[in-house]
């Protein structure tokens, strides 16, 4: 009972020391004994014993309510395909990124503006800067949720590698087909009107019954696949 009380004390006080983005792995020596660190254990040494294992610190901005995950009062992407899933953290990131670099902005403004204020009424009993500090807050807040959001994308990201990897891989599988598909009559032979040739001849037919609706279709898909995987890259 007291190892146990000493494991988990030793685990509490890790996770308090360290940020929220940081990543704790849990191992086992070769004596059994159970080891916390923000480093993984040389597996050299120990290669049969040292398992590692990924505790996951959630920011204390995270919440789920009823299933949907929050940053704060920011609603997170939540798709249940895991390919719209990728596009939407994907895409998500960037936009993210941008709102906090904006709420930066109008944070400094709103700065500047308490500043001259404090110098303007210094000695004014009645002014108060509370109405300044209290945008600033907001803005502060709204800041931490998306800087919440972009943490919880990039970790979405990472546990969607395998979809991501899958998917390119089944694109360059639909880009060989339709190349196959639209080169089964071969190349094209030099013809200038009525020709005996059997191979010219062959080749003609075997375009008159290949579908011109089909080639379409394939190459539709194809060009959608393409634009997917690009936003992918």
């Amino acid at each position: 009972m007291f190892k146990i009380s000493r494991v988990i004390s030793a685990m509490v006080f890790l996770l308090a020391a360290v940020p929220a983005h940081a990543q704790i792995f849990k191992w086992v020596d070769s004596d059994g004994r159970t080891h916390f660190s923000q480093t993984p254990p040389d597996t050299q040494e120990a290669p049969e014993v040292a398992k590692i294992v990924r505790i996951k610190q959630k920011n204390s901005r995270y919440k789920q309510v009823n299933g949907i995950a929050y940053c704060g009062d920011r609603k997170l992407p939540g798709r249940k395909d895991p390919v719209d899933q990728l596009l939407e953290v994907t895409g998500q990131i960037e936009n993210w990124t941008d709102s906090i670099q904006r709420l930066q902005l109008q944070k400094s403004e709103v700065v500047k503006q308490k500043t001259q204020r404090d110098l303007s009424y210094r000695n004014a009993r009645s002014y108060s800067s509370n109405s300044f500090q209290q945008r600033i807050r907001s803005i502060d807040e709204r800041i931490a949720d998306l800087n919440c959001a972009i943490d919880w994308a990039k970790q979405q990201k990472t546990d969607l590698a395998d979809t991501r990897e899958k998917f390119l891989a089944d694109y360059e599988k639909s880009v060989q087909e339709f190349e196959a598909f639209k080169n089964q009559c071969g190349p094209r032979p030099d013809i200038e009107g009525y020709t005996t040739d059997p191979s010219a001849k062959e080749w003609m037919r075997c375009e008159s019954a290949r579908s011109t609706k089909e080639h379409n279709k394939r190459l539709r898909e194809v060009k959608r696949l393409k634009t997917i995987a690009g936003l992918l890259q």
